[in-house]
């Protein structure tokens, strides 16, 4: 392990080949700021061998439950006309995460009806016309989401009962065959937050949600986080500033830290698997076609696990836990029969490793 700070204003130059336990302060002699930072770097070093010990790069420790939306019940997206309800072009900046999306009509009548709830907005790019990002309620088996060529309001419910709609948008209008391509399904993914070990170091991820194809829901991606690392300094963070009100350093800059940010990144084209990671980039998901693929919901272990792996296939060999089962659904008719296959989840045990599948849908057969 060398160290990343090994310049101006740190002179962290601490070397693991020297094999350097402590660092042993003497009475008269002035302390030196590598010094003080060497004590973290030995630290770090130790704790760092233990963890790769234990773990292998991009293991999950704590937390980080994962969940894909792809159907009806979760997150459907809405596209909207370039100009509002008064003939202006569309602004979407007052329009917020949980405000309530309602059909025209309904609104003016006794706001009841079909709603639909706002997680979050695009404005228009390139082909993409501006879209919102919605959950449906309310819904009947003859009115389970907008029309196209549709007039909407949008109220904010935190203001109580509202007097005005924030603004009035039209939905797109139909396809020249006349289907209804304002509205449909989209992707997204869900994680909590969670404890990783990652580069030697365990690092808290905040979790969040991210839309994997805006307009479909078969979408193919890496899902993981991207690490970077940085400097904070009481600048960019005054909470850095000494708060000992009763010293004569109240309110002064001191030390800085060593920052690491991690960010939910999808990586790919939405169509087929990168056979490359980004630099910074471990994966905790994979999405193929809109299949759970694989995804990271234990630790990984390195040394540890090859050991309990070795144990475990000498004594049992190779084996089948539940079996897959595939379920034929007919999708059309006796006239033009169609199916669709449901792959039951699989777990088996080879060369002693844990091998899970989930339940996943193939296309029409």
């Amino acid at each position: 392990m060398s160290s990343r700070y090994n310049m101006p204003p740190y002179f962290d130059d601490f070397s693991e080949m020297k094999n350097y336990m402590k660092v042993l302060f003497k009475p008269g002699k002035a302390v030196q700021a590598r010094e003080l930072t060497q004590l973290q770097t030995i630290i770090q070093n130790q704790v760092e061998h233990m963890g790769r010990h234990l773990f292998k790069d991009g293991s999950l420790v704590l937390g980080g439950t994962q969940q894909i939306t792809k159907n009806s019940t979760g997150i459907s997206y809405l596209k909207l006309q370039p100009l509002d309800a008064t003939g202006s072009p569309l602004l979407l900046s007052t329009v917020k995460p949980g405000m309530i999306v309602h059909r025209f009509i309904d609104y003016n009548k006794t706001k009841s009806g079909l709603t639909a709830k706002i997680i979050s907005t695009t404005v228009a790019k390139g082909n993409d016309p501006a879209t919102l990002f919605v959950v449906y309620s309310n819904q009947t088996a003859l009115s389970n989401k907008f029309l196209g060529n549709e007039s909407l309001v949008i109220i904010d419910p935190s203001v109580g009962t509202p007097n005005q709609y924030i603004v009035a948008v039209n939905t797109l209008d139909v396809s020249v065959d006349d289907k209804n391509i304002s509205t449909g399904d989209t992707s997204t993914f869900t994680v909590s937050d969670g404890l990783y070990f990652y580069d030697g170091k365990y690092l808290q991820a905040p979790g969040g949600s991210l839309v994997l194809d805006k307009y479909s829901n078969v979408p193919t991606y890496k899902l993981g986080y991207m690490v970077k690392e940085g400097i904070a300094t009481s600048i960019s963070d005054p909470t850095l500033l000494d708060p000992a009100i009763s010293s004569s350093n109240a309110g002064g800059s001191g030390a800085d830290r060593q920052k690491f940010s991690l960010s939910l990144y999808k990586h790919g084209n939405g169509v087929s698997i990168p056979k490359t990671n980004p630099p910074g980039f471990f994966e905790i998901a994979r999405i193929v076609k809109g299949n759970i693929e694989w995804q990271i919901q234990e630790a990984l272990f390195t040394k540890i696990g090859d050991e309990l792996a070795k144990r475990t296939f000498d004594e049992s060999g190779n084996y089948v836990v539940e079996f897959p089962t595939m379920d034929l659904s007919n999708q059309a008719g006796l006239t033009a029969p169609s199916y669709t296959g449901t792959l039951s989840k699989t777990l088996a045990y080879v060369k002693g490793y844990r091998i899970e599948t989930p339940p996943r849908k193939k296309g029409v057969v």
